[in-house]
C-alpha cells in the first residue's frame, strides 16, 4: 500500500494508528498476557454458567427484567479467543459440559491444551450458517442438562454479538466484523445500538427459557462487552466491536446475575469424552472469518 493510500486510511480510520497503541498500554501494564482485574469463571461458585457473547454490563442492566442478584464482573478478556485462553488454557475440566455457538473452543482447544468432561457444538441454523439460534442452544443446553444432572453447565450464546437476529437484523448484509457491516449497510451507530438492544432482548427470551427448567444456582455473564462508538484509552479512538488487548469498561465490565433455584447439584467429575463437533477445521475457519474473527 503506498504511503498515501496509508496516511489517507489513518485520518480516516484513527483506531489503525491509536488501536495498536493502546493495545500495547494494556499489554505493558498487564503483567500477564490477560487482563489482571479480571475473574477465573471456573473457580466461581455455580452450577450453570450462561455467557451472552459479548455482553455490556450496562445494557444488560437496562434489559434484564429476570427475578435474581445482580452484580458486576470484570472479565480477563476483550474478546471471546482470549476468554478461552485465559479459561481453558492448559486445563482438563472434568466436571464440565460446554455447550457453545461460538466456534473458536474448536479452533483452539488443541493449540491451548484444553479439554472438558463434554463439549456440544450447536448447529449453526440462521443466516445460512453464518450463526445460531438462541432456541437452538436453549435446546441443546436442556438436553445436556437432562443427560447429564451431575456436571457443571456452561452454555455460550452467540447473541448480542453480531449477526443481529431480532428487529430486522436479518436483513443486514453482514461483513468479516462489525466495521465491515457498517460500512457495507451504511449504519449509523444509533442503528448499531438499537440492532444490539434487539438482540439482546431476544436471547434474554430463551434465557429465561432455560433457566426455568435448570436445577441448582445460575449465573449469566459474558466472555467480554462491546464497544459501540465509545473512544478507546488512553490513546482516543472511536471504535466499534471488541478489539483483543483493549481493557476498557465496554470490553471487561460483564454482568454477574446470580439465580438460585432448587436443590445445588452434586458434581462428579468424570474422565472425559469424545466432543461432538462434526466440522473440519477449514469450515470452522471460514465460520470465524465470516464473522470477523480472522482475517
Amino acid at each position: 500500500m503506498a504511503l498515501r493510500e496509508k496516511m489517507k486510511r489513518a485520518v480516516e480510520q484513527p483506531d489503525l494508528v491509536f488501536q495498536p497503541l493502546n493495545r500495547l498500554y494494556y499489554n505493558v501494564t498487564n503483567e500477564t498476557e490477560f487482563n489482571d482485574r479480571g475473574i477465573d469463571v471456573l473457580q466461581e461458585d455455580w452450577d450453570n454458567l450462561i455467557i451472552l457473547d459479548a455482553c455490556r454490563y450496562d445494557f444488560f442492566e437496562e434489559h434484564c427484567t429476570l427475578d435474581g442478584n445482580l452484580e458486576k464482573r470484570i472479565s480477563k478478556a476483550a474478546a471471546t479467543e482470549e476468554f478461552l485462553r485465559a479459561t481453558f488454557g492448559n486445563r482438563t475440566i472434568r466436571d464440565l459440559v460446554y455447550v457453545s455457538s461460538n466456534p473458536q473452543y474448536e479452533r483452539l482447544k488443541t493449540e491451548i491444551d484444553a479439554e472438558v468432561f463434554k463439549y456440544i457444538a450447536t448447529e449453526k441454523d440462521a443466516l445460512d450458517g453464518l450463526s445460531v439460534y438462541p432456541e437452538t442452544v436453549t435446546d441443546d443446553a436442556l438436553d445436556a442438562a437432562e443427560d447429564h444432572p451431575d456436571k457443571r453447565l456452561m452454555v455460550h450464546y452467540m447473541q448480542p454479538h453480531q449477526p443481529y437476529l431480532a428487529g430486522g437484523g436479518e436483513e443486514i448484509d453482514y461483513g468479516m466484523g462489525l466495521v465491515a457491516t457498517m460500512k457495507k449497510n451504511d449504519l449509523t451507530q444509533a442503528e448499531v445500538r438499537e440492532a444490539y438492544r434487539a438482540n439482546l432482548d431476544y436471547v434474554l427470551e430463551e434465557v429465561t427459557r432455560l433457566i426455568d427448567s435448570l436445577e441448582g444456582k445460575t449465573v449469566i455473564t459474558a466472555d467480554h462487552g462491546e464497544i459501540l462508538g465509545e473512544r478507546q484509552r488512553p490513546f482516543p479512538a472511536r471504535t466499534f466491536s471488541h478489539p483483543t488487548g483493549i481493557y476498557i469498561k465496554e470490553t471487561v465490565e460483564v454482568p454477574w446475575f446470580i439465580v438460585d433455584r432448587g436443590e445445588r447439584k452434586d458434581i462428579v467429575p468424570e474422565a472425559p469424552v469424545r466432543d461432538e463437533v462434526e466440522e473440519s477445521v477449514e469450515e470452522v475457519d471460514s465460520h470465524l472469518r465470516d464473522l470477523g474473527y480472522l482475517d
